[in-house]
C-alpha cells in the first residue's frame, strides 16, 4: 500500500517523507500519527499486525500505555511493511522509566 502525501495530515511538519520512501521521525510519535502516514485504517493495522482494533484503539487512546512486547514488534513489522520503513519501537512506545536490573 502506498504511503499517503504528507499534505493529507494535520500539518505533521515533523515527519519527513524522502524519496526511498524511508519516514524520518525526529523524536517520538504517536501511534495515530504512524496509522495515519501509512494510509491505514484501524482495522487495517489490525489485520496486518494480527492484533485486535480494539488493541489498536486502546494503544492510540492511552488506554494501553504498555502493550506487549509481542505486540508492539507486530505493530512496528506492519508500519514497516506499509512503507514506513524509518518507524522504529523506541518511537512509538517509548520506555519512560529505567528498569532496574
Amino acid at each position: 500500500m502506498p504511503v499517503k502525501g504528507l499534505a493529507y495530515l494535520f500539518n505533521i511538519q515533523r515527519i519527513r517523507l524522502d524519496y526511498s520512501g524511508l519516514v524520518h521521525y525526529p523524536g517520538r510519535v504517536t501511534l495515530r500519527e504512524a496509522r495515519k502516514v501509512a494510509g491505514l485504517t484501524r482495522a487495517h493495522l489490525a489485520e496486518l499486525s494480527e492484533t485486535t482494533t480494539t488493541t489498536i484503539y486502546d494503544i492510540e487512546t492511552g488506554r494501553n500505555q504498555r502493550p506487549a512486547y509481542e505486540t508492539v514488534v507486530r505493530i512496528v513489522r506492519a508500519l514497516q511493511g506499509a512503507g514506513l520503513k524509518g518507524v522504529t519501537a523506541d518511537q512509538l512506545f517509548p520506555v519512560s522509566e529505567k528498569v532496574a536490573s
